[in-house]
């Protein structure tokens, strides 16, 4: 079992922060404890900055150290990487790197630790620092194929798709084929076709993104050494290029995502369970006063006064208030007669 826990500490007092949060996690903390994100300060400003300095005093940094080995917290990249140097973030103020995000993993946890790694930082201003740990209790699951629907969209590959239909057609449209057999064997085939067209363009935006990020990541080594403007300025082109290639790549997801609503927007299932499990939550009645004056909370009390409620409201005969039937109903009419009531037919011609 594992306990995943992500911060993002202040730029001030972090070591209180810390120390309070990892105070509140263990107190329910099962199994391995991961817990990462950014701290906003270097834990060996030597190693961990560009400049071998912090302006973080000593003390507060001995305290975070003290707080992570009370949970037997491990530094995962630095585990790996015991004498490398390499930074998550650039301050553009201070033209200083440093090394400010962390995973930490409990010391027992290391065992399925596989890799630890800071990746080269495309778009935002932080790097990514990943970790990356097996699982006995994993088990791979086979997906079922969907037709990726973006190839539709691209006009060279559509006009492939219509001549590769065109031949499939024209080679096996014999009398000795039924058109049954045909028509249910071109569902394979140019399934097959779309497999193909797919991975081939998945290779070449993979290969794209690939060359993007070690041209980003040759900058970022670069403008690390010598921080050059002229580098800074190249490294932000190719995160911005990087960034429109990440757009367009989910651009499936997102209208996928929308089909989704789309489709289940009205019908019965998870979706609408989920969304009207949160109304139930805010439609919960959890406390009501009595007609006797008494604050009262328990669900059978509050349906019994709900009931009485709502049989007074809609009482016509006359029980409870000596009022008779007849006049009740004498007073329906007169309210209803007093309203302003267009006909449906006239209704339909203003429309």
């Amino acid at each position: 079992m594992y306990t995943f826990a992500t911060i993002y500490t202040p730029n001030t007092g972090q070591a209180s922060f810390i120390r309070r949060t990892l105070t509140k996690l263990a107190r329910f903390t099962e199994g391995i404890l991961v817990f990462g994100g950014d701290f906003n300060i270097p834990l060996d400003p030597l190693i961990d900055t560009s400049t071998g300095r912090s302006s973080i005093p000593h003390s507060a940094i001995r305290t975070v150290h003290k707080a992570l080995r009370d949970l037997r917290l491990v530094d995962s990249w630095r585990a790996r990487h015991p004498d490398d140097r390499d930074y998550a973030y650039y301050s553009t103020i201070h033209k200083r790197y440093s090394r400010i995000d962390y995973v930490f993993i409990q010391q027992e946890g290391l065992t399925y630790m596989q890799r630890a790694d800071i990746h080269t930082t495309p778009w935002s201003d932080h790097s990514a620092a990943q970790v990356t740990m097996t699982s006995p209790m994993f088990r791979p699951t086979r997906t079922a194929w969907r037709l990726n629907d973006s190839l539709l969209m691209d006009k060279i590959l559509k006009t492939q798709l219509e001549e590769h239909l065109q031949q499939y057609f024209a080679e096996n449209n014999t009398e000795e084929v039924s058109d049954m057999t045909i028509w249910e064997a071109h569902k394979s085939v140019i399934r097959g076709h779309l497999i193909r067209m797919a991975s081939r363009r998945k290779k070449e935006i993979g290969q794209q993104l690939a060359d993007l990020t070690q041209k980003i990541s040759d900058l970022e080594m670069a403008h690390k050494r010598d921080q050059q403007d002229q580098t800074y300025r190249d490294l932000m082109s190719n995160r911005r290029h990087f960034s429109e290639l990440i757009e367009s790549k989910h651009t499936r997801t997102i209208r996928r995502t929308r089909a989704f609503f789309y489709m289940h927007a009205n019908k019965g299932g998870k979706l609408l369970a989920r969304m009207l499990r949160g109304t139930q939550s805010r439609a919960q009645v959890h406390a009501l006063r009595t007609t006797q004056g008494t604050l009262t909370q328990f669900p059978e009390e509050i349906a019994s006064e709900f009931q009485r409620f709502y049989t007074q409201l809609y009482n016509t005969r006359g029980v409870d208030d000596g009022t008779s039937q007849t006049t009740r109903k004498a007073e329906t009419t007169d309210y209803l007669g007093g309203l302003n009531r267009t006909p449906s037919h006239q209704r339909k011609q203003r429309n």
